[in-house]
């Protein structure tokens, strides 16, 4: 019976402390980092929206709302003007370019639904990576072969 008690009670709590958590989530509500960018769009998505998101693989998941939800985040949380608390955030790792926080955010989402590990580090350097290919590309003299298709 304690045991039944203890584990309803220690449920009830973290059912309270969660929703508290969402209820900080206003509106215009702008995240400062990562792991509350994950908490808001476990509070804010419906509960059907995130099992169809969770279902999906994630990279036809992540890229199938780049276009669409992917550009109300940036565009919402001011992604672009660069010099909010969550652009900052990211910046600290190496991340500037508002699509590629949207899209490591939608990762790391769909990755806590799946509970496997976010891995923003390996996550951060594929855009670095990205980034710096794209940059060598666009040095190349024009005499060398550009090739067909990038190998990412």
């Amino acid at each position: 019976m304690r045991k039944t008690l203890f584990i309803i009670f220690t449920a009830f709590l973290i059912s309270n402390c969660a929703q508290k958590k969402c209820e900080l989530y206003t509106e215009n509500y702008i995240p400062k980092n990562l792991n509350e960018s994950v908490e808001f769009l476990e509070c804010e998505w419906a509960d059907n929206l995130k099992n169809e998101f969770k279902l999906k693989p994630e990279k036809e998941a992540v890229s199938e709302l780049h276009h669409s939800y992917g550009q109300y985040l940036r565009n919402q949380w001011k992604l672009w003007n660069g010099n909010n608390e969550l652009s900052l955030s990211f910046q600290e790792i190496g991340i500037t370019h508002p699509d590629d926080i949207s899209s490591i955010i939608l990762t790391s989402f769909h990755r806590k639904l799946n509970n496997k590990n976010i891995e923003i580090e390996k996550q951060a350097q594929f855009y670095k990576d990205y980034w710096k290919k794209s940059e060598s590309l666009e040095s190349l003299d024009d005499s060398e072969p550009v090739p067909d298709e990038l190998d990412f």
